[in-house]
């Protein structure tokens, strides 16, 4: 889903018009108009996309946050899409490469290991909006005091692990 469906659909979802959110949000109406028809999108790191988010979760009532709407939005913003195909291959990879286990991995996301073991097998997809792909994803190790495998030492990143963040990111 590009930026202005999933914006049109929070509107729907939150039951607004474009001058609500508009006032909400503080941004103009013409701002509004153009992020609804797709002719502009904010910048994903930029204040208007944050005033944006704030405005439709001011609007839902408390069903949604601010970060979070911010967070789908930036991803559909960066244009990045996911083929589940290439996700799975690409995840598997890696743990192969990293030596790393589904309980190992599911600690690192901070994931539920039998939720992890059921992607890997193929029978459950990527979580909504499948943070893992995009720039804000979190690696392993930068968790607090992750331990290197190749050294031993609390806080040490293998060089493997450096470029396997590019590999999540591409995916």
């Amino acid at each position: 889903m590009n930026f202005s469906e999933r914006l049109n659909y929070y509107i729907a979802e939150v039951g607004c018009s474009a001058k609500q959110l508009a006032d909400a949000s503080t941004l103009s109406a013409a701002a509004i108009s153009r992020y609804r028809s797709g002719e502009r999108a904010p910048d994903p790191d930029g204040s208007n996309l944050r005033l944006l988010s704030e405005g439709i979760a001011l609007l839902s009532s408390g069903r949604l946050t601010a970060d979070g709407v911010q967070e789908d939005l930036a991803v559909c913003i960066s244009g990045i899409a996911v083929d589940y195909d290439t996700f799975l291959g690409n995840l598997k990879a890696l743990a192969s490469a990293l030596s790393i286990g589904n309980n190992e991995l599911a600690r690192a996301l901070s994931f539920d290991p039998s939720y992890i073991s059921r992607i890997m097998a193929g029978r459950a997809p990527p979580p909504r909006g499948c943070r893992l792909a995009t720039p804000s994803w979190r690696a392993p190790w930068a968790s607090p005091r992750p331990i290197s495998r190749a050294s031993g030492r609390a806080g040490a990143v293998p060089p493997i692990c450096r470029r396997s963040c590019k590999v999540l990111q591409a995916m």
